[in-house]
């Protein structure tokens, strides 16, 4: 119950910094949650701390982390 609660908070708060770009887009929420679905990171053996992305990012998912006010060069997405 505890986690769904977590998980609430944490979609409320996407859907509220990314409301402005769904309208102006006209993205459903699903659709961008699938698009970030595909960002896989992996870690650096050498360091615990370093990761990498998989695949590069696409010009959507590098505006929808920009949207959410984090930096795409924090997730490797540069």
């Amino acid at each position: 119950m505890f986690v769904a609660f977590i998980a609430l908070i944490v979609r409320s708060y996407m859907q509220n910094r990314l409301n402005e770009y769904m309208n102006s887009r006209k993205y459903t929420f699903q659709k961008i949650l699938l698009e970030l679905d595909k960002v896989k990171l992996i870690r650096s053996a050498n360091h615990k701390n370093n990761f990498r992305l998989l695949n590069p990012s696409t010009k959507m998912q590098r505006e929808i982390i920009e949207q959410l006010g984090l930096t795409p060069d924090a997730f490797g997405c540069v």
